[in-house]
């Protein structure tokens, strides 16, 4: 899974394939009555600092002189906000497609900054803020997901994500500093990174996979893993700053 799709400079290199949403997968649900889970954490290799803060430019009444810079979100050397997810994946547990997941503007930034999510499932974008914001999420390629005004406060808008792919948002209300990125798979088979660098993926069929890491600023790598029926395989991930 490409790591190819960073506002606003980054080229995009066949993101839909890595991820292992193409247009010619179809994802079979069947009962998985003794499945594994895959486990790890997600660390940095080398020593590095985490992103710091950017400068606000406008409505610092609301958004304050400052944010924080979530493109590299380290603790004690592990990485919050990486995409790990099952590649190729075609058969296996239901898929969710009636959890709602929400993306906020709150504080001038979009809570979470990185999350999956089903395609079938509804976004729900909604704005915490006193303040205009615009939600202007797009797909790899620059075409447009959606493009939402939310001129006031806890105005919610509910979108249904209908493609797979990485849907990067931006404010274009003069919020220049705000990103997010939700990445939408036709599978169940995926996970983000906490705080502490940790991931779970449940009711895995036994057998072989490949998982695919994809974060916003680190090079995308592939790792191979065997998940046993029934039991938990932990998998420890080190990524590398590119050049």
């Amino acid at each position: 899974m490409k790591n190819a799709f960073r506002l606003p400079t980054i080229p995009v290199l066949c993101v839909a394939l890595l991820l292992g949403v193409g247009a010619a997968s179809a994802y079979e649900e069947v009962a998985v009555t003794n499945g594994g889970t895959i486990t790890g954490t997600v660390k940095l290799k080398g020593k590095a600092a985490a992103a710091g803060h950017k400068k606000v430019s406008k409505d610092e009444a609301t958004c304050g002189h400052e944010v924080p810079d979530e493109s590299l979100v380290l603790k004690n050397g592990r990485v919050q906000y990486v995409v790990v997810s099952i590649e190729g994946i075609t058969s296996g547990k239901k898929v969710d497609k009636k959890t709602a997941t929400s993306l906020d503007n709150k504080g001038c930034r979009f809570v979470p900054h990185v999350q999956t999510i089903q395609v079938g499932a509804q976004l729900v974008i909604e704005n915490s803020d006193p303040i205009l914001h615009n939600t202007h999420g797009t797909y790899e390629g620059g075409r447009t997901a959606f493009n939402l005004a939310l001129p006031r406060k806890d105005l919610q808008i509910k979108k249904r994500v209908k493609k797979p792919g990485i849907i990067a948002m931006k404010c274009d209300a003069g919020h220049t500093w705000m990103r997010a990125y939700v990445l939408a798979f036709e599978h169940p088979y995926h996970a983000v990174s906490g705080e502490d660098g940790s991931f779970s993926i449940s009711d895995v069929p036994p057998g072989s996979y490949t998982l695919s890491i994809w974060h916003e600023m680190l090079p995308a790598k592939t790792v191979d893993v065997t998940v046993e029926a029934g039991k938990t395989v932990n998998v420890a991930i080190e990524l590398e700053k590119g050049e």
